[in-house]
């Protein structure tokens, strides 16, 4: 079922429609906490410290994280 996804770009799509939307709304800056980080860097994303994201996400207090979870905070510049 994934494959059929990956293959038809559907990630792809409803990323750039979360884009458009930002930017519609004068967004400046996009943030996210990646899984698949490779997928966002293709769209533009950047990998940047925790400390430097607003405190948005819940990763923080999870205890997986860095145990079986390793995800990286992303940010995509609108500016």
């Amino acid at each position: 079922m994934d494959s059929d996804f990956q293959r038809i770009k559907l990630g792809k799509e409803l990323m750039m429609r979360v884009i458009e939307e930002v930017l519609k709304r004068n967004g400046e800056a996009l943030y996210l906490v990646a899984r698949a980080p490779e997928f966002f860097r293709k769209i533009g994303f950047d990998t940047i410290d925790r400390d430097e994201a607003p405190e948005f996400f819940e990763c923080a207090t999870c205890p997986q994280r860095d145990v079986t979870c390793h995800p990286e905070v992303m940010k995509l510049s609108m500016v």
